[in-house]
Formats: C-alpha cells, sequence, structure tokens
C-alpha cells in the first residue's frame, strides 16, 4: 500500500497559531482603530444628521474610503512582522535543528506555518467584518456591499504581502535582515528609478525632473494606494448604487503573484542550508547580487543626497558630470564594502572585491555620460507636430493654456526645437542667474502617451533686442490666435446670472495714482465682456500679452487690468477640466468657475470707451513708470539711481510694434 503525501500537519497548525496568537490580536487592533473606529464615528453622524447624510453615504463610501490607505499600510507592515516571526526559527542554528529534527518533511512544514500565518490574518480580517456589520445593523444603515468589498480586500492585501514577505525570509539568516529586505523589496523599482531621474535631470537639459513613470507596477504598495479606491457615481444625497470600488481587479492580480511569491518560498526552504542560520545572505548564489544592490544604492543615495542638500554643488557642465560621477563612485565604493562586511563578517574586506567595484563605476560613469552627452536622445526628443494632439504651456510673464490647432502647435514645436538649438545660451543663464524666465511644456500625443519639459529662457537685454531670440518667439508663442481664444473666451455663456467678482486696477491718468473700481452691476459686466472685450479680442486689439515688455509695449497699452470670476451650476453639464474651467464646491453646492485677467490695450476701442463711460482713464504704462521716476527698460523699470550705476535704456528700439492679429 503506498504511502500518502501531506502537505498540511495539524499539530504544526494549530501549535503556530496558539504560540503567536498575540501576533493576531495586535494586527486585529491596529484594523479596528483605522476601520472600525472610523465608521462608528461616521455612524453616529448618520443618527445625528440622517436628514443630511444617508446610510450609503455614512455605512457604505466612507467604510471603503477608510480602506484606501492606512489599512493597506497596516497589512504591509504586519505582513512582514508576522512572517519574521512565525519563521524566526532559521535565524538561530539550535531553532532550526530542532525544527528540521521533527518528523516532518520541509514542504509540511513550511505549509503548515505559512497556512497558520494567513489564518491568523484572515481570522482578525473577519473579526473587523463582523463587528463593522454589528454597527451598522445598531444603527439601520447595513450596507452589504461595502460589507463584501471590505472582507475581500483585507483578504486579499493579505494575500498580496504575505507571500513576498516570506519569500524574503528565506533570502536570509538574519532576523533584522529579513523585514529590511522585506521592505527594500517593495520599494526597491520606484526608488531606483525616481534617483536615477533626478540626478539625470541635474544633466539633461528641458528635464522636468524626477518621476515614476516604468516601474510603479514594481511597488505592490504604491500601485494600489493609487488604483484601488473608492468612487461616487452621482451628485446629490448618496444611495446604494451611487458608490463603488474600483481596482479590484488589479489588488486580484497582485493577490496572485503573491501567491507566485510563496510557492517561489517554498523552493527555497526545500534547497535552503539550514547551517547558514545568522548569515545575511542565505542563499549562496545572491551574495554577488546582495554587493551590487548595495553599491547601487550607495552610489544612487549619497549621489542624491548631496546633490539635494548642498545648494551649491554644481552639476552643470562637464564639471558638475564629474561632480556627480565622483559622488556615485564614492557612494559605490561605500555601499559595496558595507555588504562585503555582512556576507564576509570581517572588517577585513579591503583586499579583494576591487575588479567588481570597477565594473560598478564604470557603470555608474557611462550612466552619468548618457545624459550629459544625450546618448539617450532625451534633449533631441521633439515630437513631430503631426504626431501632437495637444500642448499645454506655461511661463511666468508670458501664457498658460492649450493649443490643439496645427498652426499653434507648429508654433510651439519652432520654438522647443530653437531652445534646444540654443541650449547653451539657456544654460549659462541660468548657470549665473542672469535674466531669464521659465517654459513649461506638456505635450499629448496622438499614440497616447504624454511628454514633459521644462526650459530656461534668456532674457537679458541682448535678447530683447534680437527679434529673433527665442523670447521673441515665446511672445509669438503665447500669442496665436487660438491661445489668445483659449485664454478669454470661455466654455459657457456668459450672463449676468454668471457674474461672480470684476476688479479693475488701474493708475489714474488726472492723479497718477493707483485705484481699484468694484462698482460694476452684474449686468454692467456682462456688457463689459459680450460686447466690448470679446469683439475687441476678436478684431484683435485686445488680449496680446507681452513676454518683452519694451518702450513699443509701454506705449501701446494702459496701466489697467481687468479681472473677472464667473460661476456656473453644475447641473447635469459634463464634467470639465481643461485649466480653465474648474469644478469647486463651496458651502455643499457644486458649480463650474473661470477667471482670467486682461491687460488693457489702447487700440481696444470698445472697452476703453466702456471704461471712460465709467469714470476709469487710466494712463499708459510709459507714464505710469515716468510718474514713478523710472524710464521702462526691456528688463523692468529703472530709476535714477540705478541709472547712474549703468543701466542702460533702449527707449525707441522696435518702434514698429505690430499685433500679430492685427
Amino acid at each position: 500500500m503506498k504511502s500518502r503525501t501531506s502537505l498540511f500537519n495539524p499539530t504544526i497548525f494549530w501549535n503556530f497559531l496558539r504560540r503567536y496568537w498575540l501576533m493576531w490580536v495586535f494586527y486585529f487592533g491596529l484594523l479596528f482603530f483605522s476601520i472600525v473606529v472610523p465608521l462608528l464615528s461616521s455612524l453616529q453622524e448618520f443618527a445625528r444628521n440622517s436628514d443630511i447624510f444617508s446610510a450609503a453615504q455614512c455605512g457604505g463610501l466612507r467604510l471603503l474610503e477608510s480602506l484606501a490607505n492606512i489599512p493597506l499600510v497596516l497589512t504591509m507592515l504586519g505582513c512582514g512582522a508576522v512572517a519574521a516571526i512565525s519563521f524566526s526559527y532559521l535565524y538561530n542554528a539550535r531553532h532550526t535543528g530542532l525544527m528540521n529534527s521533527l518528523p516532518v518533511r520541509r514542504e509540511t512544514l513550511f505549509c503548515s506555518v505559512l497556512l497558520a500565518d494567513l489564518t491568523g490574518l484572515v481570522a482578525a480580517d473577519l473579526a473587523v467584518f463582523l463587528l463593522c456589520l454589528v454597527l451598522e445593523a445598531v444603527f439601520g444603515a447595513v450596507q452589504w456591499y461595502a460589507l463584501g468589498v471590505l472582507l475581500l480586500v483585507l483578504v486579499l492585501e493579505s494575500l498580496v504581502f504575505l507571500g513576498p514577505a516570506v519569500f524574503c525570509c528565506m533570502l536570509t539568516g538574519n532576523v533584522f535582515a529579513g523585514p529590511a529586505v522585506y521592505l527594500i523589496f517593495n520599494f526597491t523599482g520606484p526608488a531606483v528609478e525616481y534617483m536615477g531621474r533626478y540626478l539625470l535631470s541635474k544633466l539633461q537639459f528641458g528635464s522636468s525632473g524626477p518621476n515614476i513613470s516604468f516601474t510603479e507596477w514594481l511597488s505592490p504598495p504604491l500601485m494600489l494606494l493609487s488604483r484601488v479606491r473608492s468612487v461616487v457615481t452621482a451628485d446629490g444625497l448618496i444611495t446604494a448604487g451611487d458608490y463603488q470600488m474600483v481596482g479590484l481587479g488589479v489588488l486580484g492580480a497582485y493577490a496572485a503573484v503573491g501567491t507566485v511569491f510563496a510557492g517561489l518560498a517554498l523552493l527555497l526552504y526545500r534547497k535552503r542550508r539550514m547551517e547558514t542560520a545568522g548569515d545575511i545572505v542565505a542563499i549562496e548564489g545572491l551574495k554577488p547580487v546582495f554587493k551590487v544592490c548595495a553599491s547601487l544604492a550607495g552610489a544612487l543615495g549619497l549621489a542624491s543626497f548631496l546633490t539635494d542638500t548642498l545648494y551649491y554643488v554644481d552639476t552643470s557642465g562637464i564639471k558638475g558630470l564629474a561632480t556627480l560621477c565622483l559622488l556615485m563612485v564614492i557612494g559605490g565604493i561605500i555601499g559595496w564594502f558595507i555588504a562585503q562586511m555582512l556576507v564576509e563578517k570581517s572588517i577585513r574586506v579591503f583586499d579583494h572585491g576591487w575588479k567588481g567595484i570597477g565594473a560598478m563605476s564604470l557603470v555608474f560613469v557611462v550612466f552619468l555620460c548618457a545624459g550629459e552627452f544625450d546618448w539617450f536622445g532625451y534633449e533631441r526628443n521633439i515630437p513631430d507636430p503631426a504626431e501632437v494632439k495637444s500642448v499645454y504651456f506655461s511661463a511666468p510673464g508670458a501664457a498658460t493654456t492649450t493649443v490643439e490647432l496645427p498652426e499653434s502647435i507648429q508654433a510651439v514645436t519652432a520654438l522647443h526645437q530653437s531652445i534646444v538649438d540654443n541650449k547653451d545660451v539657456h544654460e549659462l543663464v541660468a548657470k549665473n542667474e542672469g535674466e531669464r524666465k521659465y517654459l513649461g511644456l506638456t505635450y499629448e500625443l496622438k499614440n497616447g502617451r504624454s511628454l514633459y519639459r521644462n526650459y530656461p529662457v534668456d532674457a537679458g537685454a541682448e535678447a530683447y533686442l534680437d527679434r529673433d531670440s527665442d523670447l521673441w518667439k515665446l511672445e509669438a508663442a503665447s500669442n496665436t490666435p487660438e491661445a489668445i481664444q483659449n485664454r478669454y473666451v470661455l466654455d459657457f455663456p456668459i450672463t449676468a446670472a454668471n457674474v461672480n467678482t470684476c476688479e479693475i486696477s488701474y493708475m489714474d491718468a488726472k492723479t497718477l495714482e493707483w485705484a481699484d473700481y468694484y462698482d460694476l452691476s452684474p449686468a454692467d459686466v456682462e456688457v463689459l465682456y459680450n460686447e466690448c472685450i470679446l469683439p475687441d479680442i476678436q478684431d484683435g486689439n485686445l488680449g496680446y500679452l507681452n513676454v518683452v515688455e519694451n518702450d513699443a509695449y509701454a506705449e501701446s497699452k494702459y496701466q489697467c487690468n481687468i479681472r473677472l470670476e464667473f460661476r456656473w451650476p453644475v447641473g447635469d453639464k459634463p464634467d470639465i477640466s481643461d485649466g480653465k474651467t474648474y469644478r469647486a464646491n463651496y458651502d455643499g453646492q457644486e458649480f463650474y468657475y473661470s477667471y482670467f485677467t486682461v491687460y488693457l490695450s489702447k487700440s481696444a476701442e470698445r472697452t476703453v470707451a466702456f471704461l471712460n463711460d465709467h469714470g476709469i482713464f487710466p494712463c499708459s504704462v510709459q507714464e505710469a513708470a515716468r510718474a514713478q521716476g523710472a524710464e521702462y527698460t526691456p528688463t523692468g523699470y529703472a530709476y535714477a539711481d540705478e541709472t547712474e550705476k549703468g543701466v542702460l535704456y533702449y527707449d525707441g528700439v522696435d518702434a514698429e510694434f505690430t499685433h500679430p492679429l492685427g
């Protein structure tokens, strides 16, 4: 008769479950304070204000909202602690020998302990579920969908994290190293990408800064925190069908991956050499990998930390490249030898391992050189206008808008190409902290991808005088017909009922003093916008933004700006979020709002006449400057005492000022 092989031993299972009962109670207590207590508070609010809050909102939606962050983090940390404690016998040679002397196979021992861990976690989850059910029943607000999702999410999160936690425990023979490896395991991919991009951003012209775009999926906590959340599908009083939990498919996929890691942990456990108890790395073949990872962490960590905290570290140009290379090599050496000390349990490690350090140092130098000399093609990556769906661009003192028409996109990409071609000029100005503006570009491509860039743009005297400079091209791109229309033509018809505020600030032509005018009625504002501002914009006489503020600008503009804000009830209108119209909630009411500030041009005859009829007579920008004892220069006002110090004037430059829409 054939003997039967079992992967489960009830004696070991119940022994571990009873022995570590305090772990499950502690885990339950954490979930209790993060889920049950907030639910009780919400249900009490429902009982006091049942005419305002529904049972679905207080007993359902808020229960799901409480699942989004804290319980996930608690489960991640709890699984790490549970795995480390349950398999702690692997970290002590005596306990290891005792456990392996039991008359059971390794597979049976492993599966029995793992099942005990999972049972304890699920028991705590089930207890939280039952408590929530009792509370909702007492308050008459039972929400079965929310309760079911609660239990499902908690159980799946246990599966997500317990498998990797046990897997990491199999990699090491040290009680402190196991949890550390587990935490590092959960965040290594995004951390390496973020720090790598951060260092490259110091070298790549136009970098929009560090971000995580390719490796988020390698971190279950980050991925689940951003994907698993509750959403409301209706406005007004929330009912049972007006909310749901999204991201459960992603959570299920990670739970399946967690189960796979539990299987991999079993394979490692079967082949594990038990005499490795106490070693930092229990798998012989992973010791070089540990050194490589430690060297990489040291290089990225030291270089990122010092360049971020030491303000005066120069990271631009060849000098900056050399500095970053030195920092990464030093950090890599430190990380390598620390790992070597831990592996060999000795401080006498400096007489070997230099070949590995040399290889890692070469990798670091090549990586940084690729950023500085654009081997990745990052700086040269300028989208073809035909492949661009839209461009959002912003620059202080210029435009902040989104354009979609081919001619507008062409103007932006031409500006982009010119800035890259004049990289040395713009980088030098930024390095020397000279006069400059900053341009941000966000391309939305037709293939669904996005491209982000940020550039310093030279705004010194030479750039003002040169009509072919990138500063003038920035002004041209900011004032295409579409860009002007997008700034001032709103998404809803303007009526008196939609007017929220109107503020007119100007310098009076007679008194040469600043004044603010708030006395226009909503009906007056409706006329001002529809019959004056809008027609003047359509005629090309208003709405132009001067990036280059020279004498031509000072003579053509009044020292006057009009700020308007409008609101519309949401009603049944679709959700709008286009950078011009925003959705907001004030005193429990949902509404859309838009606002803009228009700077008054002398050529805007309708708007000027309207203001004159209301007693508003502003002076020109040039008159305002002279009234304050200053001349208007390309870089701002220059006062008499500054003139004596050598500030130059550019009177009469570019006198033939023409409006691109006129």
